[in-house]
């Protein structure tokens, strides 16, 4: 059976994103207010509206085991909610704080801590593969020899995709070495010995194997692990106290969400905790992160201030930003560097990501039109939770719009 992969391609549904661009909002705190409010506490008259009980309807209506969304308005957190269980059975309810999986979400994370190693020096944009790893030059196909830092991250340099593995494959692959960097370096070898995926259609190849090469160039760079790199460069400075790496549950953390598969005539079905399926080193930089809904508010929240000309910590270059946001060939529609373009009813596009690894799915929109970012997730994979973070998007941005 194929492993589910690391994350969809993000397809614009114009339908939805037409009517979600339609609802006008207000911001409902005021500059004084926390950024988020914990559940079960006394909320302030200016604490974000609650969205539990909308969230449960929605996903009850579409048989999904929990349910989490928030909604940042001109910098700040304006609803937030969770509702339903972290696994069919479990003893308790979900949590704004509980961490779930949010898939190719994760490259717009990786691609932001790169840009960070920019700034300081550490690697430049426009190195290349055999820049960094001369010592796989001659297994290296000459097509690739020249591909550069920010083609692998906006999916321009027709590497295979890999966005369907089987499960044996994946296993074999994560299990070539024990230290995750060495790893990696052998999927490098790997992958560049392989012919170019390309469209000749288009210039944009999305692949989840060019966010690995991109972090085994860093990690070549730095000595550095990714997922330490991200930690220190992304995740401590946005105090995004929940995030970490591959599913949120574990024998040693069992109390944590845990992912569904879903089918419409069966349901979801937890995965067990010792569950053998595994993103591991070989997909992690492209999808194996997990944040809470409060986190990832955070997270959206420094984007769209860097997006708006906002200060924000750590600070970024405009140039930087631009070039996390904008698809580098100046289209309104296309892809930058882990987030989707799409055009939009104005002169800024929409910046747009699902991510799922089958059990999970996440929804991240940043609308600078609008000056308002929402992220919806759910501890069930598509259909079921596709669909639920569909409808989830337009139906909180219209109770929000009702709050006013």
């Amino acid at each position: 059976m194929a492993a589910p992969r690391p994350g969809p391609r993000a397809r614009a549904r114009h339908a939805v994103l037409a009517l979600v661009l339609s609802l006008g909002m207000t911001p409902v705190l005021s500059p004084g207010a926390a950024f988020a409010a914990r559940k079960g506490s006394e909320a302030p008259a200016d604490a974000p509206l609650r969205l539990d009980a909308l969230l449960d309807s929605l996903r009850t209506a579409r048989g999904v085991p929990g349910l989490a969304a928030a909604v940042v308005d001109h910098g700040r957190l304006v609803a937030i909610g969770a509702a339903g269980v972290p696994w069919v059975g479990a003893p308790r309810s979900l949590t704004v704080d509980d961490p779930l999986h949010i898939g190719s979400c994760t490259k717009s994370i990786t691609a932001l801590a790169i840009a960070r190693l920019v700034e300081r020096g550490s690697i430049q944009w426009n190195e290349t593969l055999a820049d960094v790893f001369p010592d796989v030059m001659p297994q290296m196909l000459p097509v690739y020899r020249h591909v550069r830092l920010d083609q692998l991250l906006t999916h321009r340099a027709a590497i295979p995709a890999y966005e369907s593995i089987e499960d044996d494959t994946l296993a074999s692959m994560n299990s070539v070495e024990r230290d995750p960097i060495a790893t990696r370096v052998a999927f490098v070898r790997r992958v560049l010995q392989e012919a170019p995926q390309h469209d000749p259609a288009s210039r944009y190849d999305y692949s989840n194997a060019g966010y690995t090469l991109a972090a085994a160039m860093v990690e070549r760079k730095t000595g550095k692990a990714w997922d330490r790199l991200v930690t220190e460069l992304v995740f401590e400075p946005l105090g995004m106290r929940s995030a970490g790496f591959g599913w949120p549950a574990s024998p040693h953390h069992a109390d944590r969400p845990r992912g569904h598969r879903c089918d419409d005539s069966t349901g979801a079905a937890p995965e067990p905790l010792d569950s053998s399926y595994r993103l591991g080193a070989v997909m992690g930089p492209g999808g194996d992160v997990h944040a809470s809904i409060a986190d990832l508010a955070r997270y959206v929240a420094f984007h769209l201030d860097g997006e708006e000309g906002r200060a924000t910590k750590p600070a970024l270059a405009s140039q930087t930003w631009r070039r996390l946001h904008d698809d580098p060939d100046g289209q309104s529609s296309g892809y930058a560097m882990g987030w989707q373009v799409l055009p939009v009813d104005s002169a800024r596009s929409m910046l747009f990501h699902d991510g799922s690894a089958g059990t999970f799915y996440t929804r991240i929109l940043i609308q600078p039109a609008l000056d308002r970012a929402v992220v919806i997730a759910t501890n069930a994979g598509p259909p079921c939770g596709r669909a639920a973070c569909e409808q989830g998007v337009t139906a909180v941005l219209a109770r929000v719009k009702r709050a006013n």
